[in-house]
């Protein structure tokens, strides 16, 4: 549960402990997986492992399908993370602090932090997208590496920005957009998340406004 105060700002996160999955019930998911056709084109694993389930879920999860041509997505934390990276996957999405604990450096600014995202697309992964809130998006590939900077706001709330921004990016690589137009295209939408709203969905007219405004910075 999310709860919003509008006079003073302030968001406060109430989290109760979800179900614990059995290994049955991983099963169930990993055979329907399997049998999907046709496949997906993308395959997100996002958000921290439920009970019951190891840390390599994801690596379970997402090797068969990455194995078969599904661009596996992957936006986690921690050992999750860790083991997901060896997939390899298509993307990660890792924010500052996430970025942090997966390399075990502090990363102190831009050139740091565009370092450490390049040298991860040498495990084999294809894009390396950081997330840094206000500060927008540093984006790795094998022959890319650039900022995308969004237009200041009146942030009212950050929660689901990072998720809109993945499915944005999503979205718009599966309509066949360049790395670059689709990390315009997320930005787009994690910057509006933050002005809707509570926790409400972003809105359309918002999204296209700010679309026309996120810059894009080769470095």
């Amino acid at each position: 549960m999310i709860i919003h105060c509008v006079s003073t700002k302030e968001q406060f996160s109430i989290n109760a402990p979800g179900p614990v999955i059995s290994p049955a019930e991983l099963g169930i998911l990993y055979d329907r997986l399997k049998c999907l056709s046709p496949k997906p084109s993308f395959f997100v694993a996002s958000g921290s492992i439920p009970r019951g389930l190891s840390s390599d879920v994801y690596n379970q999860l997402g090797s068969p399908l990455s194995s078969a041509g599904v661009k596996v997505v992957v936006d986690t934390d921690g050992d999750a993370l860790k083991s997901a990276i060896s997939i390899p996957p298509f993307m990660v999405k890792p924010n500052i602090h996430e970025l942090e604990r997966l390399t075990g450096h502090r990363l102190s600014g831009i050139d740091d932090i565009a370092r450490e995202a390049k040298r991860l697309t040498k495990t084999g992964i294809k894009y390396v997208v950081v997330s840094m809130g206000k500060e927008g998006l540093i984006v790795a590939g094998k022959d890319e590496l650039f900022r995308v900077i969004p237009p200041e706001v009146r942030v009212v709330t950050t929660t689901g920005a990072g998720d809109a921004t993945v499915a944005g990016i999503v979205f718009s690589l599966d309509k066949g957009k360049g790395i670059k137009e689709a990390a315009r295209f997320g930005a787009a939408c994690g910057t509006a998340t933050t002005i809707s709203p509570g926790t409400a969905t972003m809105r359309r007219e918002d999204m296209e406004r700010i679309l026309g405004e996120v810059a894009v910075q080769d470095l």
